[in-house]
């Protein structure tokens, strides 16, 4: 998988504490969920955890190798 990243999706990121090699983590997390998000437009959200803190990535799906992410932030609790 290749994540294409950046100046802006990078400093969105560091908005809120994020590296882009965290977010990277929490798509390949073993924990992780994938979804389609609310938001729609192809872009879907990933929760998974990164040592021991649980995070939410959202990204565009650009093909069946390459995604964009848009933001990633942590969370207190898992979307149901």
């Amino acid at each position: 998988m290749h994540f294409i990243w950046d100046a802006h999706n990078t400093a969105h990121l560091e908005e809120h504490g994020v590296l882009p090699n965290v977010a990277e983590a929490i798509f390949f997390a073993h924990d992780r969920k994938i979804i389609e998000s609310a938001q729609g437009s192809g872009r879907y959200e990933c929760e998974g955890t990164f040592r021991g803190r649980m995070y939410r990535l959202v990204f565009t799906a650009i093909s069946d190798e390459e995604l964009y992410p848009i933001t990633c932030f942590p969370i207190r609790r898992r979307k149901p």
